[in-house]
This record gives structure tokens, sequence and C-alpha cells, in this order.
């Protein structure tokens, strides 16, 4: 379920806005601020997907206002809404961490729909993790199992295994990431001493490591009887 916070100080726009997403589209959990202060509190204390703040409420400066609210919460969706913003103010607060400006009055289903596409792009960024390598070169696209070279040379495609590997390697870049660890994230099993899914990773890790030393200089590096190690 979606939580957003509303900063919003119009009670009945709170009660139309909170009411259609709650009860109507129904896949939505609404917190209400009715002014700045106590929605910086509210975003402190609680874990939202995104934040809708009136413009009016935000103050002369409200462009400034996802700067504040990206002091809190670097990955919330932010939206102002609102009928007084120059086109200046409107460019500076994209500049300053906002993600869309609605011009009110909208109806509650626009609304749903410009936080369902923010939502689904930042999902699908999600799915590029940078992936240092050799100067900064690669990134690794788990979405579609392609660890991209940024310098648009040759990509690296890999099995949906060899991408979940190098993700959860990557992570830990470095220190050894246990065996029986990946076997239980990777093949899902309870028991990482599983012997048909051991002998599988084995034969990925040996595939993968042929693709890896045709393109950079990433390596996975095994710690014998304990796990495996990414170095780059």
């Amino acid at each position: 379920m979606t939580r957003l916070l509303l900063i919003e100080n119009d009670i009945d726009y709170i009660y139309i806005i909170k009411n259609e997403l709650e009860h109507i589209v129904g896949k939505y959990q609404v917190l209400v601020a009715t002014n700045r202060q106590e929605g910086i509190s509210t975003l402190k204390a609680e874990k939202v997907d995104v934040v809708l703040c009136n413009a009016d409420i935000a103050g002369e400066n409200a462009y400034k206002a996802p700067t504040v609210i990206r002091q809190e919460d670097q990955d919330v969706v932010i939206i102002l809404s609102g009928a007084r913003l120059s086109s200046k103010d409107v460019i500076s607060a994209y500049q300053n961490g906002m993600n869309a400006y609605l011009l009110k009055p909208f109806m509650p289903l626009e609304l749903c729909a410009c936080i369902d596409s923010l939502l689904r792009l930042k999902k699908q960024n999600n799915n590029i993790i940078p992936f240092v390598g050799d100067k900064n070169e690669f990134s690794l696209d788990t979405r579609h199992c392609i660890l991209l070279n940024n310098k648009k040379e040759k990509n690296i495609y890999l099995t949906k295994r060899e991408a979940l590997i190098l993700e959860l390697l990557n992570k830990s870049k470095g220190n050894i990431v246990r065996r029986e660890e990946i076997i239980v994230n990777i093949w899902e099993k309870k028991d990482g001493e599983d012997l048909y899914a051991s002998r599988s990773l084995d034969v990925v890790i040996a595939r993968l490591r042929s693709k890896l030393k045709e393109c950079c200089n990433i390596q996975i590096v095994t710690a014998k009887g304990i796990g495996l190690r990414l170095e780059y």
C-alpha cells in the first residue's frame, strides 16, 4: 500500500483527497499534516512513499520546500500543488528536488495517475545499480539482466541468476558472502547446504567469471570453504 503524506491546511480539500485515495481508489494510506512544521515532524517519524505539499503552506519561498523535505528523505517522491507559483519558482522547485507540480484545482484521479507514473519510473530507476568496476564504467540492470557499459561499448548479457548473484556480491563488495547465504537467497532454499543448489552455484559462477573476464576487471574471488568475494 502506498503511503502518502498530505501537507495541506484546507480541511475540505484534505477530506476530498483522503476519502478518494483511501476509500474509493483504495490502495493508499494518507497521513495528514496541516502545516509545514508538522509535515516535517511526520516525515521524520513515518516512512512514506509520496509527499504532496500545498505550495501556499510552504510560504513565499515554496520552491525551497523540496530541499527541506530531501534533507529528511532522499528517496521520497515530492509533489507540490498550488496556483501561485511562477514559472521561475516551478523550475527552481524541480532543481531543488521536486518530482512534479500539480496546478490546483485538480481531480484526485489526476493525482493518482501522477503518483502511479512517478512510482513506476522510480521502480525502473531502482533496477539500475551503480557498479563501479574499472574506471566507473559499469552499471547493473537487474530488470533486464545486463551489465551495462556506461561508455557505450560492449554490454554483458546475464542470466537471471547471474545478475542476482552479482547484485548480492556487490552489496558486500570486498567482503566475503557465504555460499549458504547465496544459496538461500538465489535458489530460495531453506537449507544452505542443498547439494544440487551448491553444484548449480559452481556452474553459474564459472560461467559468470568467463563473461566478466572477456570485458572488464570485475573479479569473483573464492574464499575456499567459506564463500565468494567481489573485487574491482
